[in-house]
């Protein structure tokens, strides 16, 4: 079974896979507004902690929308993909993400949130993920397997916690800092964040 733990331990190598997206969005942004014109400053970073993002419940809020990306059953032969689009619609939402999807075989969207930047056409960054998962056989799991069962110790129990809904929720998350970071103000790149149908 696929599972990823969120204890103590656990949380801090998830909070540093969003760190990692974040150095690299905020790289981008300045190579590519060094390369058009070098005289240019980019903001000075600003230190962020993850405990600025909990829920009511305390649970880190990257943990929150993980579980509730888990729970949107999109195993193969038959993603539930309009779920999954929903779910990504909303979290764009939140984020202040515009969003797109584009269906090149019907019943298979492909998302597409857009962080508008102030100069587009500066050389940017495309974060990309697939939303399906491959099939599970319940009887071999200790928990439904996309129930997003968090034990007391911290374990999540489901399919995508590793292939690869985690790396979803990183980019999404890390776009959550960065924003926070500039305080909503633009960013001169257009970074984009993909969803896509088939991990295929």
């Amino acid at each position: 079974m696929l599972s990823a733990n969120v204890n103590h331990k656990s949380r801090r190598i998830l909070q540093k896979c969003v760190k990692s997206v974040l150095v690299l969005v905020t790289f981008v942004n300045t190579k590519s507004v060094h390369v058009k014109n070098k005289s240019r400053k980019i903001r000075e970073k600003q230190s962020f902690d993850f405990r600025d993002f909990k829920m009511a419940d305390k649970e880190d809020i990257l943990v929150t929308r993980f579980r509730e990306y888990i729970r949107v059953n999109t195993m193969q032969p038959n993603p539930d993909y309009k779920a999954a689009e929903e779910f990504i619609h909303k979290y764009g939402d939140e984020l202040g993400l515009e969003f797109s999807s584009h269906e090149c075989i019907t019943g298979k969207p492909c998302i597409v949130l857009t962080w508008e930047g102030s100069e587009p056409e500066l050389p940017s960054i495309l974060l990309n993920s697939h939303i399906d998962v491959v099939p599970v056989f319940p009887s071999q799991w200790d928990h439904e397997p996309f129930s997003a069962h968090k034990t007391e110790d911290g374990w999540i129990y489901g399919r995508g916690t590793q292939d690869m809904k985690c790396v979803g929720i990183w980019y999404m998350e890390a776009i959550r800092v960065l924003k926070m970071q500039v305080h909503n103000k633009i960013i001169y790149i257009q970074p984009y964040v993909i969803f896509v149908n088939n991990r295929k």
